[in-house]
């Protein structure tokens, strides 16, 4: 069997599904838990961080002082693995998305184009809103024509990831302002994610941390519409295959 629009030559329809389509369902479904897991480290290392510091402190013992200066790194980097590939699987799952849609019909952003540009900052989040409005624009055309019910684009949702782009480009503007040299403020963010000698900055890991596990929520609610649609169309009997 041979699909039209790519070229590409499969033994069975089950197989041109299952290569194409249903690997990425799964490959998104993989994503939400890889998300749970990811924001439920992050709150137990921060509740961790935080109460071995008290503890410290009010112990005022040199030993425990030492281990949480060990600890305190490790568990950081650990958070920094589990977002990297969370984010790892999300550019994954979304260049997939748009390469299995540009068999059947065209879309807006090249795969490679789009999967790039989300992960800029700020532009990125912009950039989303009109990456998967034109996902499912393109996702409710191929169900609809067959037939399956596809539920509306849910415009308000496609806009929230410009909350942390607000929140990142308000950062950006407050610190340009406030910190004018590039060598104070790496240090400062290399004390407090890896070596809390000075102990108030640990406020801004807990910053970048809550700014994590918004964003991280803002995307799984984002992505849930696009996947089953894809599953759905996954299981259609499209007429774009030759025997």
């Amino acid at each position: 069997m041979i699909c039209k629009k790519c070229g590409r030559e499969y033994e069975d329809a089950q197989d041109f599904l299952d290569k194409d389509f249903q690997e990425n369902v799964l490959r998104g479904e993989k994503l939400v838990d890889k998300s749970k897991k990811t924001i439920q480290t992050i709150i137990l290392a921060d509740l961790f961080i935080f109460m071995m510091g008290i503890t410290t402190l009010s112990l005022g013992s040199h030993f425990l002082d030492n281990l949480f200066l060990i600890i305190y790194p490790i568990l950081s980097l650990f958070i920094f693995f589990m977002l990297f590939s969370t984010a790892s699987i999300y550019s994954k799952w979304l260049y997939h998305i748009l390469r299995n849609l540009r068999k059947w019909t065209e879309t807006r952003f090249f795969p490679k184009d789009a999967t790039i540009g989300s992960l800029f900052p700020c532009i990125g989040q912009f950039m989303t809103f009109f990456i998967f409005k034109d996902i499912l624009t393109q996702q409710k055309k191929i169900l609809e024509e067959h037939g399956i019910y596809s539920a509306p684009i849910p415009t308000f949702l496609l806009l929230t990831p410009l909350i942390p782009a607000t929140f990142l480009f308000l950062f950006f503007l407050l610190t340009l302002g406030m910190i004018k040299s590039i060598q104070f403020w790496a240090f400062l963010v290399f004390t407090s994610f890896f070596f809390p000698i000075i102990r108030y900055v640990f406020i801004f890991k807990v910053l970048f941390d809550i700014f994590a596990i918004i964003t991280l929520l803002i995307y799984m609610k984002l992505i849930q519409q696009p996947i089953l649609n894809e599953k759905a169309i996954a299981q259609l009997n499209i007429g774009n295959i030759n025997h």
